[in-house]
């Protein structure tokens, strides 16, 4: 919903003030489902099938990468839009949140955070749901994926979880510091300028050999 909000605040932004205001409300979205997603599916995915699934998540934001550079690519020859060249791109950010907000109704709930709510009947059901198989009719896998989750997150709950422990236990704070500074790295490594360097090239050989 952030990603929706923001994306229509942005195409319809009237100051650069607004729009850079906008923009990072759409990049903390943006960044939530990133997060979120690869462990939502570590949790909920068959433990033989969580990586092929976390590949593929890696891919599929590659190609959300791709098909920005050429919808950029595309517009850069609208001639006729004038000003206003910039806005369909801006509305096309809203497409793909929009769906995955349609689509959200048929993901199952986190069976780990069910069970930190103690709705454990629910978060068992699900699990069994999940992880139905035909060579499992017992369904001891999702048992005992039920009962090593509720075991963490008894032992969670007596470590601490607020903000302030995140940081001030130092085995937290690596892991914490880790993550950080593997996500801002890669955000600063220039692959955007990069990708945005290389559609301004291919851009200007595409008008060269067209008229020349």
């Amino acid at each position: 919903m952030i990603l929706i909000v923001s994306g229509a605040l942005m195409t319809a932004s009237v100051h650069p003030g607004m729009f850079i205001a906008f923009r990072f409300f759409s990049g903390a979205g943006t960044f939530m489902i990133l997060a979120a997603v690869p462990i939502l599916m570590n949790e909920i995915v068959p433990v033989h099938l969580r990586g092929a699934m976390v590949d593929i998540h890696a891919v599929l934001l590659v190609l959300g990468y791709a098909i920005q550079a050429w919808v950029g690519f595309g517009f850069y020859f609208w001639k006729n839009g004038g000003s206003m060249t910039w806005r369909p791109p801006m509305a096309l950010t809203m497409l793909f949140p929009l769906l995955m907000l349609l689509g959200l109704p048929f993901v199952p709930e986190s069976p780990r955070w069910l069970c930190m709510k103690s709705r454990f009947e629910e978060a068992e059901r699900i699990l069994l749901q999940l992880h139905a198989c035909s060579s499992d009719s017992n369904n001891d896998a999702a048992r005992a994926e039920f009962y090593q989750i509720r075991k963490q997150i008894e032992i969670d709950q007596k470590l601490g979880s607020s903000w302030a422990h995140l940081f001030r236990k130092p085995s937290y704070r690596k892991r914490a510091l880790l993550a950080m500074g593997t996500t801002a790295a890669v955000q600063t490594s220039g692959v955007l300028v990069i990708n945005s360097k290389h559609l301004h090239v291919a851009s200007r050989l595409y008008r060269f050999n067209t008229y020349r």
